[in-house]
């Protein structure tokens, strides 16, 4: 009877499978069509291991022909040693092991290709059975190498963020797309006199922030930057606010933000840097000016 009957009719076949793949022509068809269609690799082998079935998503991922790989043992072929990398006895062989009966569902292995390079895949063997009998067994497996090399280098990437945020040479702070601080930079903590604990644990929206125009009027939650990146705008660039430190004093500072972009989880950046003692120079300049000015209008 045609392999792609014998997959779907595995004695742990479901009613509908059973239903589905009676021994016809039409419906072996149907049969062979889904597992030619699958994207995940699919391989079967006889009760020795030998190589009996092949699909084009595992042709594809492995670089062979199917007719490469047809007639030969699966393990000496394709699964030969270990990711460590290490020898892999056939005895320890997942799909061997699914010969003598028993299911393998496996996290983490490797197949190797044609070229001779290996790639991570994610696989499970059963066992394939016909009126009791073991008459071979199948491989399915996907392909898990970009998926790894992503959670490899996930922590690396947040490491090198994390020390380029703390290199900036200005405040930074970060803001979830629910408004909470989810990080603040030590300058930001020195310029605004608060604890990166106390940041995180204050929203946008927090009581606790209190804000001003440079003119010295309150300025409304909606005219902060980060709101207006919330209410849309892409970016908003060297605006001047005050705030109010819990120490007592105030200082200016000059802001800006940016959207982060809602694949990259959404929220807004902030940096901005202390002008406060530029700003007083530049009143002081001036008054200084306009004394200047009027002493030299009197003298006329």
């Amino acid at each position: 009877m045609p392999f792609a009957y014998d997959v779907l009719m595995n004695d742990k076949g479901s009613s509908e499978q059973r239903q589905i793949c009676q021994p016809s022509r039409e419906s072996d068809d149907v049969c062979r069509l889904i597992l030619q269609s699958v994207g995940e690799g699919v391989l079967g082998v006889d009760p020795d291991g030998i190589v009996n079935f092949v699909n084009p998503a595992a042709s594809h991922m492995l670089g062979f022909d199917a007719q490469e790989l047809i007639g030969h043992d699966l393990h000496a072929k394709l699964h030969r040693s270990r990711p460590e990398p290490a020898a892999h006895p056939s005895s320890e062989c997942p799909i061997y092991l699914a010969c003598a009966g028993f299911d393998q569902p496996i996290a983490n292995d490797v197949l190797w290709r044609k070229d001779g390079s290996s790639f991570t895949v994610e696989f499970s063997t059963t066992p394939l059975k016909r009126g009791g009998d073991i008459v071979g067994a199948v491989m399915l497996f996907r392909d898990t190498s970009a998926r790894r090399v992503t959670a490899e280098a996930t922590p690396r990437t947040h490491q090198q963020l994390q020390a380029f945020f703390e290199v900036l040479g200005v405040g930074a702070v970060l803001f979830g797309k629910d408004g909470t601080i989810l990080r603040a930079n030590k300058i930001s903590e020195k310029i605004l006199g608060i604890s990166a604990d106390e940041h995180t644990q204050r929203s946008l929206s927090s009581e606790k922030w209190q804000v001003f125009r440079p003119d010295g009027s309150v300025m409304p939650i909606e005219e902060y930057p980060a709101s207006r990146v919330f209410a849309g705008e892409d970016f908003v660039r060297g605006e001047e606010l005050v705030v109010a430190r819990p120490q007592g004093d105030r200082v200016t500072i000059a802001i800006s933000a940016a959207a982060i972009p809602a694949e990259a989880g959404g929220g807004a950046a902030l940096v901005f840097d202390d002008v406060t003692e530029s700003r007083k120079l530049s009143q002081e300049l001036a008054l200084l000016n306009q004394l200047v000015f009027g002493a030299l209008a009197s003298a006329d």
